[in-house]
């Protein structure tokens, strides 16, 4: 009764070490959170590659999942994919579904685990809000004095175009939307502002929001090569979760 690798066949888990983690009316067959690091020790790697985290098998290196982090509170987990792991000899393909198959034998074997279970232990989620004692939250520091509005330090290497500075400046004074055709750096405005903002504002957090999820990691890249600054990407995906691995 084990989880082999699909592409070395050398064993990975036994069925007690993986559950399935059933939210939102999705299922996801995982590495049990509490053994997750004793598997990165003895069978898998977990390594990035370019825009995710994938896990490997510590043999012949082949993708058998993927780290997410849509746990309870963002708590990352190690998702199989159906093709890449073989269960008890069965062989699956990319197009089944763990959903079809948690209760076929001998995947009905494997436990099932909610967001208050996840980490073994049935847990009560509180949602209710505990009364305490409000914060004050600081206002906003907008530029005010000359040196607020300066520029030439806030780039590791590329030097803005006037209509760039023109944005940037208005922008630091009042709401307003730029408006300019593809590749013509608006997210270089954007990384000037929200360096600046960040500056005189250093208890506070700037956010950019985008549509696309390939589009998280873009403009956090090129904001971080652009400033210097770290930036940490938060993708949010609501396709499949089994799409992921």
């Amino acid at each position: 009764m084990s989880v082999t690798c699909s592409g070395c066949r050398g064993l990975l888990f036994s069925l007690t070490d993986i559950c399935f983690y059933s939210k939102d009316e999705k299922i996801c067959l995982i590495v049990k959170p509490e053994l997750a690091t004793l598997m990165e020790a003895s069978s898998i790697k977990v390594e990035k590659d370019k825009d995710c985290f994938r896990a490997r098998c510590r043999s012949c290196s082949n993708n058998v999942g993927c780290q997410i982090p849509y746990g309870p509170n963002g708590a990352k987990y190690i998702a199989l994919g159906t093709e890449k792991v073989v269960i008890c000899d069965v062989i699956l393909k990319r197009r089944d579904r763990w959903k079809e198959k948690v209760n076929v034998h001998p995947f009905s074997t494997i436990c099932t685990r909610d967001e208050k279970s996840f980490h073994g232990v049935a847990q009560t989620i509180n949602t209710e809000v505990a009364p305490s004692r409000k914060k004050k939250i600081a206002p906003l520091t907008l530029a005010n004095y000359d040196i607020d509005f300066e520029w030439k330090h806030l780039l590791r290497t590329k030097v803005p175009r006037r209509a760039q500075v023109e944005a940037y400046l208005e922008a630091l004074q009042r709401d307003c939307i730029v408006v300019m055709p593809t590749g013509f750096g608006k997210t270089l405005i954007a990384s000037m502002v929200m360096r600046k903002l960040s500056q005189l504002n250093p208890t506070k957090v700037a956010v950019m929001i985008v549509d696309r999820i390939p589009l998280v990691f873009q403009q956090a890249k090129a904001i971080e090569m652009d400033t210097g600054v770290r930036i940490d990407s938060m993708p949010i995906n609501t396709r499949d979760l089994e799409d992921l691995v």
